[in-house]
């Protein structure tokens, strides 16, 4: 997947987003949550018409704690930035 150019008004790293005619979106089953009833935050996988996962989607617990949910956010960060940056000379984004 080659990086889309910057376009104005639209968040980095969402540009791959312009180019899509169909996102497919899939829920990621808990089976233990299944059988247990116990609510775990829904995580999900997103596709494009070539069933190419493009991005990741998770939600996060409105009670979680602010710097809790802070500390998550700045590690999916890094390992983005990590996979980038180890691909970049690859032509991979």
């Amino acid at each position: 997947m080659n990086r889309p150019q910057s376009i104005p008004g639209c968040p980095p790293g969402l540009e791959y987003l312009t180019t899509l005619d169909q996102v497919i979106v899939k829920q990621h089953k808990d089976l233990l949550e299944a059988f247990v009833g116990w609510e775990q935050a829904n995580r999900y996988r997103i596709f494009n018409n070539q069933s190419q996962q493009v991005f990741f989607a998770a939600e996060v617990p409105m009670d979680l704690d602010v710097k809790l949910k802070a500390a998550m956010i700045g590690a999916v960060f890094l390992i983005d930035f990590m996979y980038f940056e180890q691909n970049q000379n690859q032509g991979a984004y």
